[in-house]
């Protein structure tokens, strides 16, 4: 196997074959944006919230299924809201920010590596963050962490950018960018959009024991745009909301940081898979990215070493997140174009060693065929899944062969493992629509969107939570509070307690409609209520009045 070798001059890729990159990466970006339903809960959730501000007119309080719905900042459903208003109400307008977010990442990420490192570093760190499936995976799902990353990535970058600046000019513009993109984050996800890269901050400061980067903050200026833009809506919201600030700051910061109150603890290697999973097509440069690691942290570069205040921002918010009590699977998103900008630039210094990534990629998708091929129980929920993560995998085995053959023509060789490597997540997660169902309501409630019209709709004993964007209104909730116990404590009235209180709404309107899983089924059946199957799937069953009843 061929090791990695320091590159020649630089010739660059033809102008025409980087536009053909950009082409494939942005038509494999955005091909399946409505091609899969959404499903519960972040997509149907982050979905419905802007929703229902282009119904209500209320862009200040957002709301879930009609309550009040404190955990997170508006501007991802500003962003989303906005986009119903121009495109109308539609799967992929409501996941057109997280890919919209993330494609813009890829380019942002690949233009600062050409800034700092040259113009193979640009391309190289922008299909190696494209090509990363964790990166691909959680850009295509609705929720909250990619706009995250955008924001705080644009931070980061615009940060370093003004430190590398030869001019104070630049240093201001910059700096301004910083600060905006803060607020951002901030409107984003709360604290922790500022929190993270304010203690990375500090920690580089304390490490290099460098004093002298606190007066290139833009400090005062910086600050009074950053509460421009970020402080109106939290003061406007408290004021209409008193009791918001002790949930948003104390109960979503917290004591989701300290507690196990949300019922999201993990041990704390939980996230070392989801980073092998973003780290899987580059294992064959790990080695050489690990020895430089070391050697920027053993011997910073003179001035501002941008290299250690990423390897700092990548392990201070890994760490960060695996010692906190609640783990999510994309919350690791804003440490990946950091961790590209730190492959990308060891690769653009090295004919990368495609012998062995070449061999590593074609071993897994070989791996992967014949694990699929085996005949195993928990198969079987997935059986109509399977012929597409077969094909993901013979596309990754076949991009290994083909890499291998065309290994000694360098960039273009890495360009066919980028792609088949961007292929394989982009496959896989295409495939599971054909699987849709364990997940998403849609197959359920709209083709009987015109049947159920404005007549009650109730959901018992679980919130499926795509139903109430499929059905384009809000639902009764029985039973059940989950997340939205703060908004059900203020409108009681709005939620019925038990089965006795739904019995009692069913038998009083006799065009109702239920949406209930198949484990409560039985104990209603035995109340005797009226009620015609209209509807099912494996978790759910949906129910009205028997047709032939009397109003």
């Amino acid at each position: 196997m061929d090791s990695p070798q320091v590159a020649p001059a630089e010739k660059g890729l033809p102008r025409a074959l980087l536009l053909a990159l950009f082409a494939a990466l942005t038509l494999i970006w955005f091909a399946d944006i409505e091609w899969r339903d959404l499903t519960h809960t972040d997509e149907g959730r982050y979905a419905e919230i802007p929703r229902e501000m282009v119904a209500t007119g209320d862009w200040l309080t957002p709301r879930l299924n009609g309550f009040k719905y404190f955990e997170k900042p508006p501007l991802h459903y500003w962003i989303t809201a906005a986009f119903y208003e121009l495109f109308g109400l539609h799967d992929w307008v409501s996941r057109l920010w997280t890919e919209l977010a993330s494609w813009l990442l890829i380019l942002f990420s690949g233009w600062v590596a050409w800034r700092l490192y040259g113009p193979r570093a640009g391309w190289i760190t922008g299909l190696v963050l494209a090509a990363n499936p964790y990166f691909y995976l959680v850009s295509h799902i609705n929720v909250l962490d990619t706009g995250l990353a955008l924001f705080m990535n644009l931070c980061l970058f615009a940060f370093i950018l003004a430190q590398k600046a030869g001019d104070e000019a630049g240093h201001r513009r910059w700096m301004a960018i910083a600060w905006g993109a803060a607020a951002g984050a901030l409107l984003t996800k709360g604290l922790v959009g500022i929190v993270l890269p304010g203690a990375v901050f500090v920690l580089y400061s304390l490490l290099r024991r460098d004093l002298h980067i606190w007066t290139r903050l833009w400090f005062w200026p910086g600050l009074a745009l950053f509460l421009a833009l970020s402080a109106p809506w939290f003061v406007l919201v408290s004021l209409h909301n008193p009791d918001f600030a002790r949930f948003f700051f104390i109960h979503e910061h917290f004591e989701r940081f300290l507690t196990k109150t949300h019922g999201r603890y993990e041990p704390w290697w939980w996230f070392l898979p989801f980073l092998l999973l973003a780290l899987l097509p580059w294992f064959g440069a790990l080695r050489g990215v690990g020895r430089m690691l070391l050697e920027a942290l053993r011997r910073p570069a003179p001035g501002f070493d941008e290299r250690l205040f990423l390897i700092l921002w990548t392990g201070f918010i890994f760490v960060f997140f695996s010692v906190s009590s609640s783990k999510l699977p994309h919350y690791l998103q804003p440490i990946m174009p950091a961790l590209a900008l730190l492959l990308g630039s060891w690769l653009a210094g090295r004919w990368p060693a495609l012998a062995a990534t070449a061999l590593w990629t074609l071993l897994f998708g070989i791996v992967g065929l014949i694990v699929l091929s085996l005949d195993l129980p928990a198969y079987q929920p997935f059986l109509p899944w399977l012929p597409w993560l077969r094909v993901a995998f013979a596309v990754l085995a076949a991009s290994g062969l083909l890499v291998y053959w065309q290994r000694k023509r360098g960039d273009r060789a890495l360009l066919i493992h980028g792609l088949g490597w961007l292929l394989w997540p982009a496959i896989i997660l295409a495939g599971s629509q054909s699987v849709a169902d364990m997940r998403s309501a849609r197959s359920l409630v709209e083709p009987l969107h015109e049947a159920i019209d404005g007549a009650p709709f109730y959901s018992v004993d679980f919130y499926q939570q795509t139903v109430p964007w499929y059905l384009r209104r809000t639902v009764t909730l029985v039973g059940w509070r989950g997340e939205l116990d703060f908004g059900i404590q203020r409108q009681p009235e709005d939620w019925l307690p038990d089965h006795q209180a739904f019995a009692r709404h069913w038998r009083q309107e006799p065009d109702a409609w239920a949406l209930i899983p198949r484990s409560s089924y039985p104990a209603l059946q035995a109340m005797h209520l009226p009620m015609q199957v209209r509807s099912e799937n494996r978790d759910f069953l949906v129910v009205s009045h028997p047709e032939d009843s009397s109003p």
